[in-house]
C-alpha cells in the first residue's frame, strides 16, 4: 500500500498536517479523495470486486457523501475513485477503519498498487484566505 496521502506521509495525514499555509479550518473543508488503484492483468475481477466492496462499506462510514469509479480510457488497468467526504477527519477515520484496513489488504495481497491524493473546493480555500487576510 502506498505510504503516500495527498502528498502527505501516513503518519502527517492522521494527525491532520495539510501544508497550504491555511490555518484553523482546513479540517471543515468538504473534501475529495482520488484514489488510484493499478490492478494486475490476471487479477482484475477478484479486485474489481473487492473495489465495489470498499464502496459499499464507505457508503456506511460518518462523513461519506457520495462516490464514483471510472477507469482510465488509456490505462485499461487503471481505476480511480472519487470519494467526496464532508471534511477531512471523516476521511482520515475511514482510512485507519477496520473495514478500509481489511479489504485495502486484500487489495494489496492481490498486486495491485494504490495511490491517494486529496483535494478541496476552490471557494472554500478563497473564502478561508480572504477571511484570514481581511484588513491587509
Amino acid at each position: 500500500m502506498s505510504n503516500n496521502i495527498g502528498g502527505l506521509s501516513r503518519s502527517q495525514a492522521r494527525r491532520g498536517t495539510w501544508g497550504s499555509g491555511l490555518t484553523g479550518r482546513k479540517e471543515e473543508c468538504m473534501i475529495n479523495a482520488l484514489v488510484r488503484r493499478t490492478i494486475p492483468r490476471d487479477k482484475d475481477q477478484e479486485v474489481l470486486t473487492i473495489i465495489a466492496r470498499l464502496r459499499a462499506r464507505a457508503a456506511h462510514a460518518r462523513g461519506y457523501i457520495s462516490s464514483e469509479i471510472v477507469w482510465n480510457l488509456e490505462k485499461e488497468l487503471e481505476y480511480v475513485s472519487m470519494t467526496k467526504w464532508q471534511n477531512l477527519e471523516s476521511w482520515k477515520a475511514w482510512l485507519e477503519s477496520e473495514p478500509h484496513r481489511e479489504l485495502q489488504s486484500k487489495l494489496d495481497d492481490l498486486g495491485c498498487v494504490t495511490s491517494y491524493e486529496l483535494f478541496g473546493y476552490p471557494e472554500e480555500h478563497a473564502l478561508y484566505y480572504y477571511e484570514e487576510t481581511k484588513g491587509v
